[in-house]
């Protein structure tokens, strides 16, 4: 299995957790921002932990869609230098992802998830004692958080149940400049159509005539490609890696249909690509700022993984013989936040676990107009792999 193809595996999970999230009344008209690779990669480290022969690892990789441990992980040792191998280059994107556990120190740590974690996650294990510093333990998480997503997100969590025997968390920032920023002078506020009919005044960040984009129409929507920035080696500019995607239905109440045909058809965002630059009699964007913050277990539990927060199985693979059998996943949250602006974007994530004790179409080329005066489906994607960093919708200016 290429990199291509997992990716796509990477982005379907993600689509299917858009699907059940949007299952709820509560999120059908709200703004939406998620991180896949955030979730997916705290599955993964799930995966990674479980007891190597009870029944939830078996759920885990099929919901991620490999067929095992080394697969996967043989997988995750291609995307994330594939994602974050320009960390330190000048000038371009700023993506980091960051790891970390929480493990309470009379737990024994299987040496082997230790490995793992540092080696292939570049994770930190600190070991704490939940039973009499719960307080101080909380306040480390929400100071690691705020320092890996850049100040974006500050805290996540509110308190520590005194059963409380391993935190994991995973984070992840980008920060990138437009490949072709927008002037200022042109950002005009104008009518954002509601999906109830209404319409708000919103500022619209908009284009010179003159300047081609890469837009493609498709039957029922049509989707502009807006590349990042590349980062600069040496003396050299290297091709921008990272996209927006913005995937507009011609129905200005035609976002729920669409995002369901994307939930549905796997591959949908690869196969949706803009191929080329045309020129457009108007494009026109909306300009925000947004976050979102919710519970997965739910979620999760309708997608196949309620043996995640059952303690049937256990996670031997991250503890030891015989407490490994005792601890369980009680709650997971998920936040993130988005700014698009003139200049380019800035968003971060962070998904984190605690766990308890038992006992403790065909596109046209054509001159065509972008207006997304409308709710509207986008995702930030690696252009190589394919891999989906953020998904959400924008439905309305908070």
């Amino acid at each position: 299995m290429d990199i291509k193809e997992s990716a796509n595996h990477h982005n379907d999970a993600g689509f299917r957790l858009l699907k059940q999230l949007l299952h709820t009344e509560h999120y059908k008209a709200k703004n939406i921002i998620f991180s896949p690779f955030s979730i997916y990669t705290m599955l993964t480290l799930l995966a990674n932990g479980a007891s190597p022969h009870g029944q939830m690892i078996q759920h885990l990789l099929y919901f991620l869609k490999f067929r095992s441990l080394p697969q996967l992980n043989s997988f995750l040792s291609k995307l994330f230098p594939s994602l974050f191998g320009d960390a330190s280059a000048k000038y371009g994107p700023i993506i980091t992802t960051a790891n970390g556990v929480w493990l309470a120190d009379d737990l024994p740590v299987n040496p082997s998830f230790q490995k793992l974690l540092e080696t292939l996650y570049h994770g930190k294990l600190n070991l704490v004692d939940f039973v009499n510093k719960r307080r101080e333990v909380m306040e480390d998480a929400n100071s690691w958080v705020k320092e890996q997503t850049r100040g974006l997100i500050p805290e996540i969590l509110k308190g520590i149940d005194e059963s409380s025997r391993m935190i994991l968390a995973n984070a992840v920032y980008f920060k990138a400049a437009w490949s072709n920023k927008f002037k200022k002078s042109l950002t005009k506020d104008q009518n954002f159509y509601l999906l109830d009919g209404t319409s708000r005044k919103v500022p619209f960040m908009s284009d010179s005539l003159s300047y081609p984009r890469r837009v493609s129409v498709f039957d029922s929507f049509k989707v502009a490609s807006l590349p990042y920035i590349g980062a600069i080696r040496g003396k050299f500019q290297r091709p921008s890696r990272f996209s927006m995607l913005i995937f507009l239905p011609n129905d200005r109440d035609g976002l729920p249909s669409l995002i369901q045909r994307a939930c549905s058809e796997s591959g949908f965002i690869d196969r949706h690509v803009p191929p080329k630059p045309v020129m457009l009699h108007e494009f026109k964007i909306p300009k925000f700022k947004f976050g979102l913050d919710f519970e997965l277990e739910d979620i999760l539990r309708e997608l196949g993984l309620g043996l995640v927060f059952s303690g049937e199985s256990g996670f031997t693979g991250m503890v030891e013989d015989p407490a490994g059998r005792e601890v369980y996943v009680s709650k997971m949250f998920h936040k993130a936040v988005i700014s698009v602006d003139e200049e380019g974007t800035e968003a971060a994530a962070v998904t984190m676990g605690l766990m308890l004790g038992c006992s403790l179409g065909k596109a046209r080329v054509e001159k065509i107009e972008f207006v997304a005066d409308h709710p509207f489906l986008f995702v930030i994607k690696e252009d190589e792999s394919g891999a989906v960093l953020f998904v959400g919708q924008f439905v309305v200016l908070d």
